[in-house]
């Protein structure tokens, strides 16, 4: 939008491989383009790999997205909901190594309790190469929401919602490297 209202959609989302619903702002990257997450919900709402397809499982659990000035999208990543994680709520951190950093709300370890995982800290690359760098697994937390916070010290910050699986703690505050070794701050 300009400083005098004049408004250009850039790119409107079908729910088909490209995504649906972008919760997070986007961050900028070192090339110019823009990058982005899409949460990917239901068959219906979602988006992603394997889009209208009967398995919910594996299908329509978010994405990662490269956009640009002029509006071409070009979807790098489709979760799983396996190891790589599922439904990412928050957007990207570019990391000073230029490449990007964000969490998953599902996927990741499951267990017999939680079966749609308890989320992740991933890094993706400008080309869509995607790696798990921490599952979370209730002994150190549960469930991220929000964005990751890039430190002075170069290790990204961030918040689960819950702890132990939901038994009355309320979050953790984490620091990550960029090879993902997790502290547990709080």
């Amino acid at each position: 939008v300009t400083p005098y209202g004049t408004l250009t959609t850039l790119y409107s989302f079908t729910g088909g491989v490209d995504g649906a619903n972008p919760y997070a702002a986007l961050t900028l990257g070192n090339d110019g383009n823009f990058y982005g997450t899409t949460f990917g919900t239901t068959l219906v709402q979602g988006g992603g790999a394997g889009y209208g397809t009967a398995s919910s499982l594996t299908a329509n659990n978010g994405t990662v997205f490269q956009v640009t000035r002029g509006g071409t999208l070009t979807t790098l990543y489709s979760f799983t909901r396996g190891a790589d994680g599922a439904n990412p709520y928050a957007g990207l951190t570019l990391g000073n190594d230029g490449n990007f950093y964000g969490t998953t709300y599902g996927g990741g370890i499951t267990n017999s309790t939680y079966l749609r995982g308890m989320g992740t800290v991933f890094k993706v690359t400008t080309n869509g190469a995607l790696t798990t760098l921490v599952s979370f697994n209730s002994t150190n937390g549960t469930y991220p929401e929000a964005a990751l916070t890039l430190g002075n010290d170069g290790n990204f910050y961030g918040t689960t919602s819950t702890y132990g699986g939901c038994n009355g703690i309320y979050g953790t505050l984490f620091q990550i490297t960029t090879s993902g070794a997790l502290t547990t701050l709080v």
